[in-house]
């Protein structure tokens, strides 16, 4: 796994968190909140989970198309 960190122009930390592939797996604001991705053999985004545990999917086609998401639930 690899990190970045980086500020913003408030002095605010944000940092990403790449797998061995190069992809952000997941992404930590200043006030520590955590957003985290989960992707298919091929590379595409087929979970993303915001700070609050609320997770969106997605489904894609054979050319790797995305068809459908699939918002979290309120």
């Amino acid at each position: 796994m690899d990190i970045h960190s980086y500020f913003n122009g408030l002095g605010g930390k944000t940092r990403d968190d790449y797998d061995s592939r190069g992809r952000v797996i997941a992404i930590t604001d200043p006030l520590v909140a955590t957003m985290r991705r989960s992707y298919s053999e091929a590379d595409e985004v087929v979970a993303e989970t915001d700070p609050l545990g609320r997770t969106t999917t997605a489904g894609y086609d054979g050319a790797g198309r995305q068809m459908w998401p699939c918002e979290p639930q309120r």
